[in-house]
């Protein structure tokens, strides 16, 4: 008789926490635009250190919760020598909002807590944050921990109880190359990191964009200076975490038409309102300076456009 009863108890106690994650995310959303608003410079330093600290450990426990599936959850089979156990990736379901929101706590904290950086450079960051922050204390990952995984882990329990029918024997196989070429790829452990760590930096400079748009005097060099760093270092992140999904899309989708994936075409849409922003950055005519602006802007929101295809359009990228 197999049984998982240990995962289970561990995931009603990390939903047990779901509401004190909602409250306490929505609190810091509330003070990041409250003290922004207000100008309180030292409030937004410990706003800024406490969130990333609350965040850091909702990521331990996120992670413990991983690695409480992975001693939990495993296979044994007659092809297999030892037992193939799970350990899924933290950036998949319900994880990823809050994984995008964490490297944006991560990334803003040097610059929210340096004494270097007046507030006017700093406001833009707050409100973006506070943003994220009631984002994901609405899709947070604690209220139903990955429930597309789960879903499977009670199936598997299911067709292992019932090894002897041929649809419980075609399930377990099924989920054996679910985490052989899925879980535990090497891509999936590179690629989407890269391209959330993309995601973090863009988003970081989009409330820069939106100024920029609607100044009606000389825009601002420093905002100019320091959302053009964010972008060209989000590019090289999306660039390469691109590249490194090619030869996964080879090795997983090889008997699919793969490149006609909604989120694949959308995605290079996106690289390539990415690339005009940066070329239209390169001369320094008034006219290219506001065309790049509006591209920038445009740019985030064909970023949000790409993620959210992977919900509503169908495709090899629907699933995770």
């Amino acid at each position: 008789m197999v049984s998982f009863s240990e995962y289970y108890s561990f995931r009603h106690i990390i939903q047990d926490f779901a509401p004190f994650f909602k409250i306490i995310s929505l609190f810091f959303a509330i003070a990041y635009i409250v003290f922004a608003s207000l100008k309180k410079r030292k409030s937004i330093r410990i706003i800024s250190f406490i969130s990333s600290l609350f965040f850091f450990v909702s990521f331990l426990i996120i992670l413990y919760f991983h690695i409480k599936i992975y001693n939990n959850i495993y296979l044994t089979a007659n092809f297999l020598k030892t037992p193939l156990r799970l350990f899924p990736p933290l950036w998949i379901e319900s994880e990823k909002i809050f994984f995008w929101t964490f490297l944006m706590l991560l990334f803003s904290f040097p610059v929210l807590i340096s004494s270097k950086n007046d507030l006017e450079k700093i406001k833009p960051i707050c409100f973006i944050i506070a943003a994220f922050l009631i984002a994901v204390a609405f899709i947070d990952p604690f209220s139903n921990p990955l429930p597309i995984l789960h879903s499977e882990i009670t199936a598997l329990e299911s067709a292992a109880n019932s090894w002897q029918s041929g649809p419980s024997i075609s399930y377990i196989m099924n989920f054996y190359y679910r985490v052989k070429y899925f879980y535990h790829s090497a891509y999936m452990w590179i690629h989407p990191p890269l391209l959330f760590i993309s995601y973090a930096l863009f988003s970081l400079a989009f409330p820069y964009h939106l100024m920029l748009i609607f100044k009606k005097d000389s825009p601002n060099s420093l905002f100019e200076e320091f959302s053009y760093k964010l972008v060209a270092l989000g590019y090289i992140f999306l660039t390469f975490g691109m590249l490194v999904g090619y030869p996964w899309a080879i090795e997983a989708w090889s008997n699919e038409a793969w490149w006609w994936s909604p989120k694949i075409n959308v995605s290079i849409m996106m690289w390539l309102f990415y690339t005009a922003y940066l070329h239209a950055r390169i001369y320094p005519q008034n006219w290219t300076k506001r065309t790049s602006f509006v591209l920038g802007a445009l740019s985030f929101v064909s970023l949000i456009f790409t993620y959210a295809t992977t919900y509503f359009m169908p495709g090899v990228h629907s699933y995770g």
